[in-house]
This record gives C-alpha cells, sequence and structure tokens, in this order.
C-alpha cells in the first residue's frame, strides 16, 4: 500500500522527510541518512534531542486504510536507546494502538511487524518509536516499510496451507500472534510467519504480494 513511499529515498522539497511522510510533532528532527541504509541507498533518520517535550518520533501518511480488513506491516530500524514503546498506530475514533514484534537489539537494524484489524480508521497509516526518557538523546533509523493488504491476498497457496497442516486458509488468518506449528515442527507466530513469508517489496505489489511468484 505505501509503494514507493516505504523505501524512504527521495526528498523532493527537502525538508527532511522522505516523501509522502509528514512528522507529528516539531521536536522530532529528520533527516534521510546514506550511513546506516538496508533498502537502497538513504533510510529515514529521526531524533530528539536532550529535554526535548514530545517524547514520540513518530511519523504518519495517507495509506487509505480500510476499515474491517486486515493488514500486516513490518520495518527495519536502527535505535540506539531501546523505546519505551514502538507501536503502529491507526488513526479514528476511536484510533487503534498496535505493539510491533521483533529484536530490540540496539546499534543495528531489527525488523519489526505486527498485523491488525481496524474498524474505526480514518485512512492514516502512523508509526512511533518512544524515547525511555529525554535525559539523552534519542536516535532511530527506519527503512524498507512495507504494509501488505492481507485480505486482499486472499486463499493460501496450497503448498503453504500443506505446510500448516491445513490449519489457516487464508493469508489473514496468519494476522495472530498465537503458535502456529508447521508440518516441520517449527512454532512461531502467525505474525513471526508473516514477516518470514513477506519479503519487501517495493511498489505497487505491496497492495496484494503474490507469495511465490
Amino acid at each position: 500500500l505505501l509503494g514507493k513511499y516505504g523505501d524512504f529515498e527521495t526528498d523532493s522539497n527537502s525538508d527532511g522527510l522522505a516523501d509522502g511522510w509528514s512528522k507529528k510533532y516539531a521536536d522530532t528532527n529528520v533527516e534521510l541518512s546514506t550511513d546506516k541504509v538496508v533498502i537502497g541507498n538513504k533510510s529515514q533518520h529521526m531524533w530528539l534531542n536532550t529535554g526535548a517535550g514530545p517524547l514520540y518520533t513518530e511519523l504518519f501518511i495517507n495509506a487509505v486504510i480500510q476499515n474491517n480488513v486486515t493488514y500486516f506491516a513490518s520495518l527495519w530500524a536502527y535505535l540506539t536507546r531501546t523505546p519505551y514503546q514502538s507501536q503502529f498506530v491507526l488513526p479514528g475514533s476511536p484510533s487503534m494502538w498496535v505493539t510491533m514484534s521483533g529484536s530490540m537489539v540496539l546499534n543495528r537494524f531489527n525488523k519489526h511487524f505486527a498485523s491488525f484489524t481496524p474498524t474505526t480508521a480514518s485512512g492514516n497509516f502512523n508509526f512511533y518509536y518512544r524515547m525511555p526518557d529525554s535525559n539523552e538523546r534519542f536516535d532511530v533509523w527506519v527503512d524498507g516499510l512495507m504494509l501488505v493488504n492481507l485480505t486482499r491476498m486472499g486463499v493460501l497457496p496450497p503448498p503453504l496451507k500443506e505446510y500448516f497442516n491445513n490449519v489457516p486458509s487464508t493469508w489473514a488468518d496468519l494476522a495472530t500472534d498465537s503458535n502456529i506449528t508447521a508440518i516441520d515442527g517449527k512454532v512461531q507466530s502467525g505474525n513471526a510467519w508473516l514477516n518470514e513469508l513477506l519479503p519487501y517489496v517495493n511498489g505497487v505489489a505491496t497492495l496484494g504480494y503474490a507469495w511465490g511468484m
């Protein structure tokens, strides 16, 4: 759903933000970075200085989020301090906050991900990393953000159905924190399986990634 906007490669108006994105709080400093990158040649660097007011590095984009549709989101993040929170947000009345899964090892890129089925979303898609306190500077680099419409992807390919013992039948069935066991004995949450099965796709294919094609 994000297409090119998920690669954080272009800043056409030189405001420090990749095209398509806006920042929620003025205290968040932003620039495109070339020294910490996973996808392409640039990433989005955000930081809060010591004594910052709002403790959030939050960005948002109009992604035309639909209600009663299941999505999977993932991104790469490089953190210099362990965040107090890391969440995807679907603004609405009420808004929906979804905690990211994934490793929080510092000073390297880690993959963070989650699934969600909004019912009161207004269309925007936000994400944030909240600094633990304002006593020290907080930096985060993000890259390769992907938002996938699992409902639109439909049924799982037959080989995957068999691999999962024919328990989940659709891609949306994998959108769960509950464990799913494969025929080879591997066990992990449905969201972790999605993270493993859905590689980053830079383009309109993120509207409904076709696995194995």
